[in-house]
């Protein structure tokens, strides 16, 4: 961080002195890409002192997570891990695939802070999509990191720079 007028340097600093920053995402290789794009964006903008930990987290209905309804057929089963590891705080932001869960609501209490495009990145099987970057509303410090990071996409769903 070159120049910092909010303080967002040692808001954060503040925020993750003793635990790490903690991205959640799904188990899945393209979630696994998606969250190493997000952690390599994040190393630019994050002050020296504060690490990263990325949390995969199994998708509703897996055999680990026996008490939520769901599976690879419910429109939330992408998200809904994410989103309750979000809510528990044992996250601090989760990222998302927006072609996956663009229909599905989000939990109460939290907002997409930042999308994200592809372009530049070549993967070969990766989806032509948009990556979501949802924190918990009242979460300040990291909504101003996403911030730096926002992309927003039109009606047509093309992307360009906030």
């Amino acid at each position: 961080m070159t120049s910092d007028p909010c303080g967002l340097a040692d808001a954060l600093r503040a925020r993750f002195a003793s635990c790490p920053l903690r991205i959640g995402a799904a188990t899945s290789t393209t979630a696994e890409f998606q969250a190493g794009h997000v952690v390599r964006l994040l190393t630019t903008l994050l002050p020296k002192e504060v690490a990263i930990e990325v949390v995969f987290l199994p998708f509703s209905g897996d055999p680990e997570d026996d008490d939520t309804p769901g599976g690879l057929d419910d429109e939330n089963a992408f998200s809904s891990a994410v989103d309750r590891a979000l809510m528990a705080e044992e996250i601090d932001m989760g990222v998302h695939g927006l072609t996956v869960v663009r229909d599905a609501p989000l939990s109460e209490g939290t907002v997409f802070g930042a999308y994200l495009l592809w372009e530049g990145i070549s993967w070969p099987e990766r989806p032509a999509s948009v990556v979501g970057i949802q924190a918990r509303a009242g979460d300040a410090p990291v909504i101003q990191l996403l911030h730096d990071l926002n992309r927003h996409p039109d009606a047509a769903g093309r992307v360009h720079g906030a």
